[in-house]
């Protein structure tokens, strides 16, 4: 009888004790809205913030930021045009001879090509000399003459862009690649694709003007996204603002760099 007893005894302390470790797995596993965790850095020539709301993966929060900050900055090395050892560099400045790249940098091209010919040209990565012209990074205020205008565009044609496998040529001496219009929206579902894999299931990736969502900010409501009042000086003053749930939003202006 006394074997019995203690038997039961430790039958029912193993499971109370089971109780007890299933119930801080499912605690630690899944965070609340409450608990989110935001950070931002500086890539892209911009401010960029990612902000997980739920993540029930092992990896923590804080950690997977980071693994996409360390993202970030592995996609600029390629793609930025002002990183002087970049992918896109060195297209630039190879006087139309055949540049080998990373597969992403001719992927990437190759999918500029197609909104290119999508768009009949409105969208043409080529567009380099006249962001130099104008000198946008710096934001002088400079505005080149009509006559420089016009000579600049002549070298602004995607078509001289020709991709082989890793190798991009450009066939104008004079043209180079600014991949702004479509890098920071690769470089965002790269990253969301990557945090979904670690467990996220709820965040918000602001890559400077290009916002991507997973989830919503619960199961029950979606992230409210505001979009800036142009030339207005206080910061949230919106014109106006988009409920959405694992949607993207993308914004762009003349009111901060002219």
């Amino acid at each position: 009888m006394k074997n019995i007893l203690k038997k039961n005894t430790l039958t029912k302390k193993l499971l109370i004790l089971l109780s007890i470790i299933l119930i801080v797995s499912s605690l630690s596993g899944c965070k609340s809205a409450d608990s989110k965790v935001s950070a931002t850095n500086y890539c892209f020539n911009t401010a960029i913030t990612i902000t997980i709301y739920n993540s029930a993966g092992e990896t923590s929060a804080k950690d997977i930021i980071d693994e996409c900050f360390g993202l970030c900055q592995h996609y600029e090395s390629l793609l930025s045009r002002t990183v002087d050892d970049s992918d896109i560099s060195k297209i630039n400045n190879s006087n139309g001879s055949p540049v080998e790249v990373n597969q992403i940098v001719a992927d990437i091209i190759e999918n500029s090509l197609e909104y290119s010919e999508m768009s009949n040209g409105a969208f043409d990565i080529t567009i380099a000399p006249l962001t130099s012209l104008w000198n946008i990074n710096e934001n002088t205020g400079f505005i080149p003459s009509e006559k420089e205008i016009k000579k600049t565009l002549k070298h602004i044609d995607y078509n001289t862009i020709s991709v082989l496998e890793d190798k991009v040529t450009l066939s104008d001496k004079k043209t180079e690649i600014d991949l702004g219009g479509i890098a920071k929206g690769f470089v965002a579902d790269k990253l969301k694709s990557f945090m979904i894999s670690e467990g996220v299931t709820s965040a918000i990736i602001d890559l400077g003007g290009n916002i991507l969502t997973i989830g919503g900010k619960s199961d029950e409501e979606g992230f409210n996204i505001g979009i800036k009042k142009p030339f207005s000086k206080n910061a949230t003053d919106y014109a106006a603002t988009i409920k959405i749930t694992d949607k993207s939003v993308v914004t762009s202006g003349i009111y901060e760099r002219y």
